[in-house]
């Protein structure tokens, strides 16, 4: 079964959430196809962008999120079709199935295919053929044209989410928050856990605080690394960490973690804290 229909298999086993139609609206004809951005928190966060094309969702996984600069080229590495009503799909799936992870619908609403040819417009399946697709989004967080722009092929195809420079854009906002994801714990409350194995210590992180926005816990997958890597570079992610579970913490390098990495690149920032209360390192991601 691919993950698509997986996941259409869990919304019809579980109580998932299901986004309503606000009352009075008007019907998806006359408001024009649909596009859906939904925030997926699975192993590391990013934002599945989809736009109805054909009667399915066409659909790319955008690592940092849509934004509102012209400047700013958004890596959207794109994933399997998805059917037309996992748009309002929200729920959380088990960490060791496809897709694991909690996934919210971020915004949504209704697009407009703008790109041009010939005098006349170029339809939506042809512009994408092409590589390069104009769309003016009519959402609630996000409004106004993007491009569409494929800039590789094959196994490693990948595009560009760029926000078109109209009245909608604005390069002084983000509509996507930072948030800080928690890894590792050496200190706590004045006790040195560095010599605890790394399970071990990642327990008592998970106890330690209050995990919500913009604080998360980093979760970990304990078995089939290598098709968890093939996932990770799918979704367009630096790569990965792989970690001996029952290794103490070591202020040096060595091999008890390794990292495997992508072809592209990701900007990370770690950050470190020494308080006597609590200790640990940060994964911020812009």
């Amino acid at each position: 079964m691919s993950g698509p229909d997986r996941l259409k298999d869990y919304r019809t086993k579980r109580d998932f959430a299901r986004t309503p139609e606000p009352e009075g609206d008007m019907s998806r004809s006359e408001k024009g196809p649909r596009f859906v951005i939904q925030k997926h928190d699975a192993s590391t966060l990013h934002y599945d962008f989809r736009i109805e094309v054909d009667g399915v969702l066409k659909s790319w996984a955008v690592p940092k999120g849509p934004s509102l600069d012209p400047r700013e080229k958004r890596l959207a590495v794109p994933t399997e079709d998805h059917p037309l009503d996992y748009a309002d799909f929200e729920g959380v799936i088990p960490e060791d199935e496809y897709g694991g992870g909690t996934i919210l619908v971020w915004d949504s609403g209704s697009y407009e295919n703008i790109t041009e040819k010939d005098g006349g417009v170029q339809p939506i399946s042809e512009a994408l053929g092409t590589g390069h697709a104009l769309i003016r989004l009519k959402g609630h967080k996000l409004t106004g044209g993007y491009a569409l722009r494929r800039v590789a092929t094959g196994d490693n195809a990948r595009w560009l989410l760029i926000k078109m420079d109209d009245a909608a854009a604005d390069a002084r906002q983000s509509p996507v928050s930072v948030c800080y994801y928690l890894f590792d714990l050496v200190h706590f409350e004045g006790r040195d856990l560095s010599a605890l194995p790394l399970r071990d210590r990642k327990t008592v992180l998970m106890h330690a605080f209050d995990f919500s926005d913009p604080l998360r816990f980093t979760p970990h997958r304990d078995r089939d690394g290598e098709a968890f890597l093939k996932e990770a570079c799918e979704k367009g992610w630096e790569g990965l960490i792989a970690k001996r579970a029952a290794a103490q913490y070591r202020h040096a390098r060595s091999t008890d973690w390794l990292k495997f990495k992508c072809t592209q690149g990701q900007e990370l920032v770690i950050a470190g804290s020494r308080s006597r209360k609590a200790a640990g390192s940060a994964l911020v991601r812009c």
